[in-house]
């Protein structure tokens, strides 16, 4: 058999006419293999010479026309079957992702009012805790006296002393809130004869004959009007004729107290006794508070054990900034000398 890839790479020659018949007419064989070499096709009509020109034209692409008519009708038969169009549902993708972004904005709404309840209730135990840290320190901290008007309201300049002049921290001056406290009596009933007593207040105790106490007075024991007398040994005293002091919830008198000579202790023996039992185990010895606050008045302390009201010192140490200690305050009983409060 001859073979179908030298037919299809170099086809037979073409020989006219004129060179086939000068060629010898060899006789009919019916072998395909002589028939492809030795013989045409117009001179074979015999089948096999058809069979053959089928299997010659099999190896060669179809003509020109077959093929114009096969990609006429084929592309119309055979595109839409090859690559169909897939229908995508248009709601199921979306489906999953709605439901996660709802449920992602119903956790930070619960996160958002979970974190605006718990704001709000620490901010209301805050509130409470510095409500009951006010009363704990002093039942009359609120009973703040303050100037108005007065006959001079310009205070006089006084020296400054040194805060301590012992190791133990205690003050050695002598004058004290009850030192001339007869002549500060006498001043205020010329202001007013029914004058009331009603608290003794100083910024600090600490400085000696140059400490200046104020004493705060109620005119009748009827009217809420109020003035003050500051007093000092280093400057004229001076009369303020008018004064606030809030509240005022019937301050008993000290006046009778004072004249029957049961006020108790005076505000340097409480702040010697502060300092050595309270104070000074706390912050040392060598730290040095730079002022003493000192309140002395009737009343009812925060102890509930107590039922009676009591002549008491309230004594406020403030430190230096940069010791980072904080304010302590200390109540004292004037009268057995116990300690009632501190913030220690």
């Amino acid at each position: 058999m001859p073979n179908q890839d030298d037919q299809v790479a170099s086809p037979p020659p073409f020989f006219t006419n004129a060179a086939i018949d000068d060629q010898p007419k060899p006789e009919f064989t019916p072998t395909p293999d002589n028939l492809s070499k030795t013989s045409s096709f117009s001179d074979q009509p015999n089948p096999p010479q058809v069979e053959h020109r089928e299997s010659f034209h099999s190896n060669f692409p179809p003509p020109r026309e077959s093929l114009r008519s096969y990609s006429s009708i084929s592309p119309k038969k055979e595109i839409p079957n090859l690559s169909p169009t897939p229908k995508i549902p248009a709601d199921l993708p979306h489906q999953p992702q709605s439901s996660s972004t709802s449920l992602a904005i119903l956790l930070l709404a619960i996160i958002s009012i979970a974190s605006l309840a718990a704001s709000s209730f620490l901010f209301l135990q805050n509130l409470t805790l510095k409500q009951q840290i006010r009363v704990l320190q002093s039942t009359e901290s609120a009973r703040q006296p303050s100037e108005t008007g007065s006959t001079n309201p310009t205070l006089s300049d006084t020296p400054q002393g040194s805060p301590f002049t012992s190791n133990t921290g205690t003050s050695s001056a002598t004058f004290s809130a009850f030192s001339d406290l007869g002549k500060v009596v006498s001043i205020a009933q010329k202001e007013s004869s029914t004058a009331q007593l009603l608290m003794i207040t100083s910024d600090d105790i600490t400085r000696g004959e140059a400490t200046v106490y104020k004493y705060w007075f109620r005119r009748t024991p009827s009217q809420k009007q109020y003035f003050h007398l500051q007093y000092s040994r280093t400057s004229e005293p001076q009369l303020f004729s008018e004064s606030v002091v809030s509240p005022d919830n019937s301050i008993p008198d000290l006046i009778p107290a004072f004249q029957a000579n049961q006020l108790g202790i005076s505000d340097l023996d409480a702040h010697n006794l502060a300092w050595q039992q309270s104070v000074a185990p706390i912050v040392g010895s060598n730290l040095k508070p730079t002022q003493v606050k000192a309140k002395f008045i009737n009343s009812r302390p925060s102890d509930p054990s107590i039922t009676q009201s009591i002549n008491l010192w309230q004594l406020t140490y403030i430190f230096p900034t940069v010791s980072n200690q904080r304010n302590i305050t200390i109540q004292i009983n004037a009268n057995d000398q116990s300690k009632i409060f501190s913030n220690l």
